[in-house]
C-alpha cells in the first residue's frame, strides 16, 4: 500500500522533473574550516586529498552523470 502511493506520486514526478531545461553544475564547496583542524584525529595531509580529490571526483561524476 505504502509503495502504491510512493510510486504513483513519483511517476507524476518525473516529467515535471524533465521540464526543468538546463541544470547547473555542482561545483565542490569550500571547506568551512582548515584542512588541519582535525588534528590529532585526522591528519591535515589526509583531509586535503580527500576534500581536493575524492570530494572533488564525486562532484564531477555527479555533474557528468546529471548530463546524460
Amino acid at each position: 500500500m505504502l509503495c502504491r502511493a510512493a510510486c504513483s506520486t513519483s511517476r507524476k514526478l518525473v516529467p515535471a522533473l524533465g521540464s526543468l531545461g538546463s541544470r547547473q553544475k555542482h561545483s565542490l564547496p569550500d571547506l568551512q574550516y582548515d584542512y588541519g583542524a582535525l588534528e590529532p584525529y585526522i591528519n591535515a595531509q589526509i583531509m586535503q586529498l580527500h576534500h581536493s580529490k575524492h570530494h572533488a571526483a564525486y562532484v564531477n561524476n555527479l555533474n557528468v552523470t546529471e548530463e546524460k
